[in-house]
């Protein structure tokens, strides 16, 4: 069969089809084609199923022509298609005038676990330099034992990344390095581990264990580890 034969044929039983799996494949093996009509590009964009929509931000071009549908799932309903547009756009040559707007259109998004805040307070904190302290504290506070081990796993890696550590993070990380799940205190472990690599975060990281292990008798390990 030639390219415009194949073209035309998933167009229609993209058209035809209802059940979201099939829709999702269809739109996938469309977004590969490099000759895909232009046209065809709202139709999977826009689509009532957000697995459809998912392909599209995942795998469509990004060029000029198609930023404005880009922004636009940056509104979805879908907390995953978000995370996939933002992933794929923030660092991205055709929006690298838009930092703001991506912001604006993501900052009372929550998401799930909280992971879209978190990374809209990452993302911001060096562009609101006025603001920067409130969202490194708010992320602190993510990183402790009020919340659930997903969200806090995403704020301590998200921390690592700012290479932001003070005396209430450090509290909050060695909570997580000693709680029960080990989901929680595996990554927790891998964050401690770079911030005692540096001198200075080693000294402060030093001084706060003494408070937590006066709290916390049985922490014994995790002093050694920290003092040694």
């Amino acid at each position: 069969a030639t390219p415009n034969f194949k073209r035309r044929a998933l167009v229609k039983a993209f058209k035809r089809e209802t059940f979201h799996a099939i829709r999702a494949e269809i739109a996938s093996q469309m977004l590969e084609d490099p000759q895909l009509a232009v046209g065809v590009w709202p139709m999977i964009a826009d689509d009532r199923q957000a697995e459809v929509r998912l392909v599209y931000a995942q795998k469509a071009i990004i060029v000029e022509n198609n930023v404005p549908r880009f922004e636009k799932l940056l509104l979805d309903s879908s907390y995953v298609i978000i995370n996939a547009v933002l992933n794929r756009i923030w660092d991205h040559p055709e929006f690298e005038k838009k930092p703001f707007d991506i912001l604006e259109k993501i900052k009372d998004v929550d998401g799930f676990t909280h992971d879209i805040k978190i990374k809209y307070l990452e993302l911001a904190n060096p562009l609101y330099p006025k603001m920067g302290q409130g969202m490194r504290n708010a992320l602190v506070d993510m990183a402790g034992p009020k919340y659930e081990f997903r969200t806090r796993t995403l704020a301590l890696q998200a921390l690592q990344r700012m290479n932001y550590l003070d005396a209430a993070l450090c509290q909050n990380l060695f909570e997580a390095c000693t709680n029960f799940n080990s989901r929680l205190n595996a990554p927790a472990n891998q964050v401690l581990n770079y911030f005692l690599n540096q001198t200075e975060k080693k000294a402060l990281l030093q001084s706060e264990v003494l408070n937590f292990q006066a709290e916390n008798p049985k922490s014994i390990r995790l002093r050694s580890r920290v003092t040694k």
